[in-house]
C-alpha cells in the first residue's frame, strides 16, 4: 500500500507540533518556578517568616505551586503574563499537534482502506480464472470457520474438492488451529498452546521447549519419519521436532530471518512448504520452499494470488505426497476452499473431481 503524501504531511507537522509543546513546557516548566521562587523572596509585603514558608512550598510543589502562585497571586505583572501566554502557546502547540496526527491517521487509514478494497477487487478477478485439476481422494483437516468475530474449530475432517465432508468431522476444541497426526499420536496447536488431542477431542497442554524464541506458534506438519514439525516466528522462524513416542522436543539448527509463515506442509521427500503471511491480509502471494533441514531454498510465487477474503487466521497447508493443498477456513457463508499448490512453480488450481 502506498503511502499519501498529504496524511504524512499532516502527521509530521503533529509529531513536530507536540515536540515543540513538550519543549515549551519544558522551558516553562523550568524558569517560572525559579522566577515566582524570586519573586517570593523579593517581596516586601509579607513578613519574613511567611516569605520564607511560601517559597518552601513553592519549592516543594514546583511547577503547579509556581502556576497558581505567578496567575492569581504575584504582584509581578510580567510574571503573570508570562504564565499566560506560556500556556496558551503551549497548549495550542500541543493541541494543534495532536489535532493534526490524528487527522493525518484517519486520512492514511482511509486511504489504506480504499487501496485494499481496489486490491481485493483486482485480486478476485484475477482468482475467478483459476484453473482445475483432478483431486482423488480426500485431505485431512480442520474445519474452521469465522463466526461473528471469532475463529472457530468445528471438528476434524476429510476434505475433497466439495470442501469438507461433514459426515467424517470428529469433535475437537475450537480453539485449535492446526492438526497433525503421526503413529496414532494427535497433536495440535492453539494460538499460544501445542496440545495432544483425545480421541474425544479433549486437548492437554505438552510441555514447551526451554527456549524463550519459543513462541508465536505459526505451523504443524509431520516429517517423514514420523516426527511433528513444529515452526514458530518470533523474529526469527525457529523449527522444532516433536517426537511422537515420547513427546520430547529437538530443536532444529536452521533459523530464518523475515520468513512471516502461517501455515506450514511437509513432502514425502521431506522438503517444507511454507505459506507466506497475505500481503496487506488480501491474499497470498508466495510460499517459501525449505530443506528437511529448515534452511530456505527458493521463493515461489503463487499464481495466481489466492485472495484471503477477509479472513486473518485459521489458513491450514496439508501435503499428501508430493502435492501441497491450501485448505481455506469458511467465511461470510461461504464454504471453505481448497486449492492446490505446485510446490515445483507456485501455479494454484482448483481440485475438481476426476
Amino acid at each position: 500500500m502506498s503511502p499519501d503524501p498529504f496524511s504524512q504531511l499532516l502527521v509530521g507537522a503533529g509529531v513536530i507540533g507536540v515536540v515543540a509543546a513538550i519543549a515549551l513546557a519544558s522551558v516553562f516548566g523550568f524558569i517560572v518556578p525559579i522566577w515566582a521562587l524570586i519573586d517570593v523572596l523579593q517581596r516586601k509585603d509579607m513578613e519574613s517568616n511567611t516569605r520564607l514558608g511560601l517559597a518552601g512550598v513553592l519549592f516543594f510543589t514546583w511547577g503547579v505551586g509556581s502556576f497558581f502562585y505567578g496567575l492569581i497571586f504575584a504582584d509581578n505583572r510580567f510574571l503573570r503574563w508570562t504564565i499566560i501566554v506560556g500556556g496558551l502557546l503551549t497548549g495550542c502547540t500541543g493541541v494543534l499537534g495532536m489535532g493534526s496526527c490524528i487527522e493525518g491517521t484517519m486520512i492514511q487509514q482511509e486511504k489504506t482502506e480504499e487501496q485494499r478494497q481496489v486490491l481485493s477487487v483486482e485480486v478476485e478477478a484475477a482468482f475467478e480464472g483459476l484453473p482445475s485439476a483432478p483431486m482423488a481422494g480426500t485431505v485431512p483437516a480442520l474445519s474452521i470457520a469465522m463466526e461473528g468475530s471469532y475463529l472457530r474449530a468445528r471438528g476434524a475432517g476429510d476434505f475433497g474438492p466439495d470442501g469438507v465432508d461433514r459426515a467424517t468431522l470428529a469433535p475437537v476444541d475450537d480453539g485449535l488451529r492446526h492438526l497433525a497426526t503421526s503413529e496414532g499420536v494427535r497433536v495440535g496447536l492453539t494460538d499460544h498452546d501445542v496440545v495432544s488431542v483425545a480421541e474425544d477431542g479433549a486437548v492437554t497442554k505438552l510441555e514447551e521447549p526451554d527456549d524463550p524464541g519459543f513462541s508465536f506458534l505459526r505451523g504443524l506438519a509431520v516429517a517423514p519419519d514420523g516426527a511433528f514439525v513444529v515452526a514458530t516466528a518470533h523474529i526469527t522462524t525457529r523449527l522444532y521436532r516433536l517426537l511422537p513416542d515420547t513427546l520430547t522436543w529437538e530443536p532444529m539448527a536452521a533459523r530464518s530471518q523475515g520468513l512471516p509463515l502461517v501455515a506450514l506442509a511437509i513432502l514425502d521427500d521431506g522438503m517444507m512448504v511454507a505459506l507466506e503471511e497475505a500481503e496487506d491480509h488480501v491474499a497470498f502471494r508466495s510460499v517459501t520452499l525449505l530443506s528437511p533441514q529448515g534452511a530456505i531454498v527458493e521463493r515461489l510465487a503463487l499464481s495466481p494470488a489466492v485472495p484471503t477474503r477477509g479472513v486473518t487466521a485459521g489458513f491450514q497447508l496439508v501435503a499428501r505426497g508430493s502435492e501441497v493443498f491450501l485448505v481455506m477456513p469458511e467465511a461470510s457463508g461461504e464454504r471453505a476452499g481448497v486449492y492446490r499448490i505446485d510446490p515445483a512453480t507456485g501455479d494454484v488450481s482448483r481440485p475438481v473431481a476426476p
